[in-house]
């Protein structure tokens, strides 16, 4: 959790390059794992519009 509002849009960034990769390696059966992954990107979305 990054509280500095300078330092949030890096660690943003950060959070979506580690659950982008995570994307790419996550077996497709796995669907919990997908829908939890897509829900934090678009929570990051919503945050990055907050800025």
């Amino acid at each position: 959790m990054e509280f500095d509002r300078q330092k949030l849009p890096e660690s943003i960034d950060v959070a979506e390059k580690a659950i982008h990769q995570r994307l790419r390696e996550l077996p497709i059966a796995d669907s919990k794992e997908l829908r939890e992954l897509k829900d934090a990107l678009n929570s990051l979305a919503v945050l990055k519009k907050m800025l």
